[in-house]
């Protein structure tokens, strides 16, 4: 199967060289791993590293977590150890050879500690807040994940209870064997569990450096040994009841000083064993470097796993790095005696990878994979289609190769490598061809090939460099700080993630800043370290979401699309190739490929947010914008609704009141939500903005949500409105300063489409008229300086003028802020934290000859106009023909004395123009209904209506009687009258024009001003009905007795109903 799926990345290669025209708007149903490559035999027991990232951040805190690789003992003497590298279970004997292993990195991503009861194997993996059954033999048995599960990451099981130690929770769970939590308690940051002889639950803190026993209550026994523990992470009891501690010993200001401690039963320390190895590689017997399981066997023998060799990068790093070339597993006595060892040793010439950082396709189908192994010294290595090592590069000339950063095949024969002012050339059959070494390159850390060119990031001199093809510099750009992937789309835009901002941003082919997306956060499509990025043929964007274990996927406007499960940690390069996605994995050492699976839907779209968090002062305002994309191949309509979840401090308003809308094919619409912060909302209040999209043909709804917070002493903040204006006019767009605590003068690039508008120019609000105001055109839009008179400083929020453009073409655009600076009242440059950008929503042009408040004696009136042509235009709600250059008329038969017109022109991307005019009837109105048998629409005047709103009830003739039955609500209500239903006795009441008509269900008489009148004498059957719950009455009773003239239409089954109002 490796053979067949390598053949078809290998003719994906070939496909993707050629130049597409176009393609299908498509939806990723799934990225799904078809091959891994770097998997070691069975019986290698390897460790997850730490080299590339280390997972920690603020909200995020990581340091006691690595390493920890628990174990236990089976029954019958086995000896069960967890590979957390290749997501293994191994099970050994007592003389540490192989049984059996199961597991896989599709099961796990980083299981943590093991335990077997009730001939069971329990199994905690934190990151994907699972705990996982199998039985004694490896064999699958079920799944069992908890909404309160944060990371579980210990465990200790009892014949009638599960007790988990929830990392990030802070507490010790305990359960059910259903899985449901029973009760918990609390300890910091909790590792590895145990039980002793009497059933008391043992635990590990790693915070706390303690270990805490509990009753099987939780009720506390007793804390000991942070006097002597440093770094703990697991804990083991013998048959006496003594307690094996395994402190990896990692210290963040000196040696490492890992060791196994031991407490008797009564917590008393009698011994400690081990010490730190001065070798990383050859390990005395007994000695350790990151000890960080244990386990003691029924005959009282000692297992302590090492994960190879952990520290601190620096004296002050928040938690641990790591890359365990030896991994260990040792048995000593219960007095510390060592006994035996067994390594496993990542040996590159067996193809297993320690620390892969990149890795690239190449022509001919094989894999190449810079190993960065021990952080000083790297190699190449390159695997055949079927996964087998093929080759290994490991110098350079006779020296050792350097520490390098990535590595990239480029399709046409040459292999480069890339480091710290260096770039390494090799041709694809692993001859060395050149060595570039320019000290102003920096560290380089990404390169592609693209459009003839070499483009490389350097990510501490903030630079793209464009490279000739013999790799000599011809230009070099300022991008983003700490850039790293870069790629590019189809119309030559660059696409660079940041390591500092955690965004992808976007530059135009001057590279010039236009858009960047992304941001940091552990939530969906918040990025943490995103190391790379790809392209897709249709432009979608693959973000490696290294520290968030995700790979992130944005459509070519950027909108988010699609993300993995948080499976993946430590994904550091990727390379898109047709469907298909290499990926190297730093944190379990292997080569993903995965499968992108589409689909290309009839129905789909995406909903977008910006901004997603904003921050404003009380008695303040803001705009959040939520974009809706039709990604599917056909038109669709949608609904959508806005809530707030915090209405005493904040209300919102809805620019476009109008929430039903089409969107054609690869359109969008920006929906503005305008925001207020009421004058009680103080510092600290927030509200979410919750909006639900409802899919009319894809029948089903998606939400999206934005956050809005108060703060006092807010810094300057620059805010452009959001305006819409109709083809071809004029419109002026309010730019407001807010926040200013003295300014003198700001400078801004605003970027917007050129195609849908042209700038006229800037007008200055009154007060700031005096002010030197300079706009520069450029390639994407103007460029903007002024500096304020000295009167005239800016304080608090000012609005300091209009931008004015005209309308050229149907459609929006965004007036996106680049740049933005100002100059304090003591002359200091500085950057605007926040940016909030506005827009422009050009709408159909809209004329008709109808002035608002028309008056007219002629109930029949014309309606004509022009709007832009290849618009729809509909005179409520009802489609009027549209000549080819825009022009329209329609006959309109008035149904009221006042009648409200609503006409409406909607371009096919979805952008509407509505007039409304009031228009009034001096004459005697006539009302004229047609109805259908069977039919569920009726005319009133000409126009289509339902008859009963959403029920789908029509006209029928009763069998029988030869007589039609309606339900009369819509048409006495048609005519000016009104209905009541009277439940209790089941009487309609009609009332029209001082006519009184009482009909009762089954009653063949009926009321009309009081006195009784058969309702129809010459068929006593005729009488109301109900029929599907609605009451219907005989039509031409009802309809003569309130004075209307009836005729039917034997051919047609037509019923007219013609009325003069009074």
């Amino acid at each position: 199967m490796k053979r067949i799926i390598a053949v078809l990345v290998t003719i994906s290669i070939i496909i993707s060289l050629l130049t597409v025209s176009n393609a299908k708007a498509s939806v990723i149903d799934a990225i799904v791993p078809i091959q891994t490559i770097g998997i070691p035999q069975d019986d290698f027991i390897g460790s997850a590293t730490l080299a590339e990232v280390n997972f920690f951040e603020n909200d995020f805190d990581t340091r006691f977590l690595f390493p920890m690789q628990g174990m236990s003992v089976t029954d019958d003497g086995l000896i069960a150890v967890i590979d957390n590298a290749y997501g293994r279970i191994h099970v050994l004997t007592p003389l540490l050879q192989e049984k059996f292993s199961f597991g896989s990195l599709k099961e796990f991503t980083y299981p943590t500690d093991i335990a077997y009861a009730n001939n069971c194997f329990y199994i905690v993996d934190p990151f994907r807040r699972e705990l996982r059954l199998y039985n004694k033999d490896g064999i699958f048995l079920k799944s069992i994940k908890n909404a309160q599960f944060s990371s579980p990451i210990g465990i200790a099981v009892t014949s009638s209870n599960i007790f988990v130690s929830d990392y990030f929770s802070n507490s010790i769970l305990k359960l059910d064997m259903s899985g449901k939590i029973i009760s918990s308690t609390n300890v910091q940051t909790p590792l590895g569990l145990t039980l002793d002889k009497v059933g008391n639950i043992c635990a590990v803190s790693g915070k706390d450096r303690k270990i805490y026993v509990f009753d099987s209550s939780f009720k506390l026994l007793n804390a000991f040994g942070d006097d002597v523990l440093l770094f703990p992470s697991d804990l083991a009891v013998d048959s006496k009841g003594y307690i094996y501690v395994v402190d990896r010993g990692l210290d963040s200001g000196g040696t490492n000083r890992p060791k196994v401690v031991v407490f008797d039963n009564n917590y008393k320390l009698v011994n400690t064993f081990g010490s730190f190895s001065s070798s990383l590689t050859s390990i005395p017997d007994g000695a350790f470097l990151t000890p960080s399981g244990i386990v003691v066997s029924s005959t009282n023998s000692v297992y302590v796993f090492d994960s190879g060799y952990f520290f601190y990068l620096q004296s002050n790093s928040d938690a641990p790095f790591g890359y365990p070339l030896v991994t260990r597993l040792s048995v000593f006595n219960t007095s510390g005696y060592f006994i035996n060892k067994k390594d496993f040793v990542r040996d590159s010439s067996k193809g297993i990878l320690l620390n892969p950082v990149a890795a690239s396709l190449d022509e001919n189908g094989y894999t190449w994979v810079l190993n960065k192994g021990n952080l000083d010294q790297s190699e190449i290595v390159r695997f055949s289609p079927d996964g087998s090592l093929s080759l290994r590069i490991t110098k350079i000339g006779s020296q050792m190769l350097p520490s390098l950063t990535s590595i990239y095949a480029d399709k046409r024969g040459n292999l480069i490598v890339i480091g710290n002012n260096q770039i390494i050339l090799y041709s694809t059959s692993g001859s060395f061809k050149q060595n570039v070494i320019n000290a102003n390159f920096g560290l380089l850390k990404r390169i592609i090939f693209s459009n003839g060119y070499y483009w490389v990031t350097s990510q501490d001199k903030n630079l793209v460099f464009k490279l000739d093809t013999n790799f000599k510099v011809v230009g070099s750009f300022g991008v983003c700080n700490s850039p790293s992937g870069i790629a590019f789309n189809s119309k030559g835009y660059a696409f660079i993630t940041s390591l500092e901002d955690n965004k992808v941003h976007v530059y135009d082919a001057n590279f010039k800043e236009i858009s960047s997306f992304g941001g940091p956060g552990k939530s969906s499509f918040k990025l943490y370290i995103p190391e790379d990025v790809g392209i897709d043929k249709e432009g979608n964007v693959y973000v490696t979401n290294t520290e968030n274990g995700r790979i992130s996927v944005f459509t070519n406007s950027f909108a988010p699309l699609f993300e993995t499960d948080s499976n993946y940690l430590g994904l550091t390069s990727i390379e898109i190739v047709d469907s298909h996605i290499i990926t190297c994995d730093a944190f379990h050492n292997v080569v993903w490929i995965f499968e992108v699976k589409k689909q290309y839907p009839d129905y789909s779209f995406a909903l977008g947010v910006s901004p997603e968090v904003a921050v404003i002062s009380p008695k303040d305002f803001v705009n959040i914008y939520f974009t809706v994309s039709n990604t599917g191949l056909k038109a669709d309509s949608y609904s959508y609704t806005v809530s707030l979840t915090n209405t005493n401090s904040f209300k919102f308003s809805l620019v476009d009141s109008n929430s039903n809308f089409s969107l054609a094919p690869n359109s969008s619409k920006r929906i503005r939500v305008f925001i207020e912060s009421k004058e009680t909302a103080i510092e600290g209040d927030s509200t979410q903005i919750i909006i639900k999209v409802n899919s009319t043909n894809e029948k089903i709804s998606i939400s999206s949500n934005a956050t809005v917070k108060i703060a006092t002493n807010l810094k300057p903040s620059i805010f452009i409105d959001d305006v819409s204006s109709k083809l071809g006019e004029n419109v002026s767009v309010p730019v407001y300063i807010k926040n200013a605590q003295g300014i003198r003068g700001v400078s801004f690039d605003l970027n917007f489409d050129k195609n849908k508008v042209v700038f006229n120019g800037f007008n200055l609000s009154e007060r700031l008229t005096n002010s030197v105001l300079l706009t520069n055109a450029n390639a994407f839009g103007i460029s903007v300086l002024i500096e304020f008179p000295k009167d005239s400083f800016l304080y608090n929020s000012t609005l300091i003028g209009y931008l004015s453009f005209k309308s050229l073409e149907i459609g929006s655009t965004v007036l996106q802020i680049l740049n933005p600076k100002y100059a304090t009242v003591t002359d200091e440059i500085q950057e605007f934290d926040l940016i909030y950008p506005g827009g422009i929503t050009i709408t159909p042009s809209l004329s008709v000859n109808i002035p608002d408040n028309f008056t007219t004696p002629n109930q029949t009136i014309i309606i004509s106009g022009k709007t832009t042509p290849d618009c729809e235009v509909f005179l409520n709600g009802i489609s009027i023909s549209v000549a080819s250059d825009g022009s329209f008329s329609y006959k309109l038969t008035l149904s009221s004395y006042t009648q409200t017109l609503i006409i409406t022109s909607k371009a096919k991307t979805g952008e509407e123009t509505t007039l409304v005019r009031i228009v009034k009837f001096t004459g005697k109105l006539k009302i004229t209904l047609v109805l259908q048998i069977n039919n569920p629409i009726m005319y009133v005047n000409g126009i289509p209506e339902e008859i009963d709103p959403g029920r789908g009830t029509s006209p029928i003739i009763i069998s029988g009687w030869n007589r039609t039955v309606v339900p009369i609500r819509a048409i006495v209500e048609k005519i000016g009258g009104s209905v009541l239903w009277d439940a209790t006795n089941k009487r309609v009441l009609i009332s029209v024009n001082n006519k009184e008509i009482d009909l009762q269900i089954g009653n063949n008489v009926a009321k009309v001003d009081g006195k009784e009148i058969q309702i129809d004498p010459f068929n006593p059957l005729v009488k109301p009905l109900i029929i599907n719950d609605r009451t219907m009455v005989p039509l031409r009773f009802v309809a003569e007795q309130i004075g209307c003239t009836v005729t039917w239409d034997e051919k047609e089954k037509k019923i007219t109903i013609e009325y003069i109002m009074p």
